[in-house]
């Protein structure tokens, strides 16, 4: 991403307002600590494969009710996506939904979630005063 690119992005967001806080400080410098404060919730695009594995192994009652197949079909399913799409429809995650037990469903679906900053959310880099302010000046 091009400075013009950020700055552009920056003072697209600063009209649009905080999803969280709403409309941005007047303040340069509490607009900054806003961009970069952990406070949006979203779902991960991707969840590692080792960590669904973590839960399906809390849960192995469940596991081990599945047939040889399904767990043949989960093993595959990990093993050729090291991270899991979460996006509601992804082939991998209608799969699993479809197969694991309802603890387990609900354990991954628990694991999605992530709270990040809004220049996260974003895809922009950790924003810095001068960001700000050239964003601004636009």
């Amino acid at each position: 991403m091009t400075n013009e690119e950020l700055y552009s992005t920056i003072a697209a967001e600063l009209v649009a307002g905080h999803p969280v806080t709403g409309a941005y400080d007047v303040d340069d410098t509490v607009v900054v600590a806003q961009l970069n404060e952990s406070n949006v919730v979203r779902d991960r695009p991707t969840i590692p494969a080792a960590e669904i594995l973590e839960v399906i192994i809390a849960n192995p009652a469940e596991w081990e009710a599945l047939t040889a197949g399904q767990q043949t079909m989960v093993s595959m399913i990990l093993d050729l996506n090291p991270a899991v799409p979460t996006q509601p429809g992804a082939a991998a995650r209608t799969a699993l939904t479809a197969i694991l037990g309802a603890t387990t469903v609900a354990a991954v679906g628990a694991i999605i979630p992530e709270t990040v900053s809004q220049a996260t959310a974003l895809g922009l880099p950790v924003i810095i005063l001068g960001d700000v302010q050239n964003a601004r000046a636009q």
